[in-house]
């Protein structure tokens, strides 16, 4: 007996071992109800999801209550669109889905004499109701026009008025691994919160594993000490960055930054001038790059040779 309760016991340890660690999920949802002019709900409607930068599409059917739900969205700009023969068309355009959004999305459809759509482009309401996170969100198009010194994408942080960053003079680096997590969301969190790279947990006391260079970073959710119960792994705030993803154009940038301490005041005036000793002003930084994206390109479909023995 006592045998058996061992290989139970050494089993049962394998599997924990075995098991992958579950990481924060950053994608969002969308999810609403299709109804008719008098507000009767729909069922058997075919719903098309479209990602529009990448044009991938998925497909769903509303329920027997007229419900339907996309889940596990990558961050991005979507439409969607509801068909049911002898209805028009209902097209919901600018849907923006941000890291860990649940948007709800309600389309109308109207009886239709002719093959006919209505298209919305007002962007629908994205209020978090199922969320107890209080939250700021930069996407790229901020991302891309915020002066940060040193280019590092952590360093944003410090647009949230209540978040403290505490060693900021450490941050002006580029792809420097230390005291991104070294801030203060909310009181005492100080080396207690958690970064996030696509979900994925890169923090370790004050280091964290992997810096982005900015011009790769999608979007920057800044979360407060009040983050919801999927966040365990930290006793503070979230920094979440979630990568660029491809599209079916041609896109790139170039940058170049210099900082020059001939360019600077001096740090702190009443330090004694040493003659023939620089004063203290500050590093000297210059880096410049570019990036480039192109769509996938397909190749014709090659028929593999017969072989016959």
């Amino acid at each position: 007996m006592k045998t058996v309760l061992w290989v139970v016991a050494i089993l049962g340890h394998l599997a924990l071992l075995a098991s992958p660690a579950s990481a924060q999920d950053y994608r969002g949802r969308i999810q609403g109800t299709v109804v008719d002019g008098s507000g009767g709900v729909l069922p058997g409607v075919t719903v098309t999801l479209k990602n529009d930068a990448t044009g991938v599409s998925a497909v769903n059917v509303t329920d027997a209550e007229g419900r339907y739900i996309f889940d596990f969205i990558e961050p991005g700009a979507y439409s969607v669109t509801a068909e049911l023969q002898g209805f028009q068309t209902a097209v919901q355009k600018n849907i923006r889905v941000q890291q860990r959004n649940n948007i709800t999305v309600d389309l109308k459809m109207a009886i239709a004499s002719f093959e006919e759509s209505i298209t919305v482009t007002t962007p629908p309401v994205t209020v978090q109701f199922k969320s107890g996170s209080s939250d700021i969100t930069l996407e790229k198009e901020l991302i891309d026009q915020t002066p940060i010194s040193g280019r590092n994408p952590y360093g944003l942080a410090a647009l949230d008025p209540s978040i403290a960053v505490t060693t900021s003079t450490n941050e002006n680096r580029p792809y420097h691994h230390a005291y991104a997590n070294d801030y203060d969301a909310g009181g005492g969190t100080r080396r207690a919160n958690d970064v996030l790279l696509d979900g994925v947990p890169l923090g370790a006391s004050y280091k964290t594993a992997y810096t982005p260079a900015i011009d790769a970073v999608e979007e920057i959710t800044v979360s407060k000490n009040s983050v919801d119960a999927e966040n365990g792994h930290s006793l503070g705030g979230v920094i979440s960055l979630n990568m660029k993803s491809g599209t079916n154009d041609f896109h790139g940038s170039g940058y170049f930054n210099i900082r020059d301490p001939k360019l600077n005041s001096v740090t702190d005036p009443t330090l004694a001038v040493v003659p023939g000793q620089a004063p203290l002003k500050g590093s000297k930084l210059q880096m410049g790059g570019v990036t480039v994206g192109l769509p996938i390109v397909k190749l014709p479909a090659v028929t593999p040779a017969k072989f016959d023995p």
